[in-house]
């Protein structure tokens, strides 16, 4: 069974990548992972 966790995903700005890299604002994955409302996306399939 599904149990929705309330653990907020970090931000892109404080997401971390190996080297010290860093996810940049303007990155398409990014930019669509926000215009993706996740809650209600959630709701429907679960």
């Amino acid at each position: 069974m599904y149990r929705k966790e309330e653990q907020p995903s970090p931000a892109p700005e404080n997401f971390e990548l190996p080297f010290e890299g860093k996810l940049s604002l303007s990155n398409r994955w990014v930019i669509m992972a926000e215009l993706i409302p996740w809650d209600d996306f959630e709701k429907k399939i679960c």
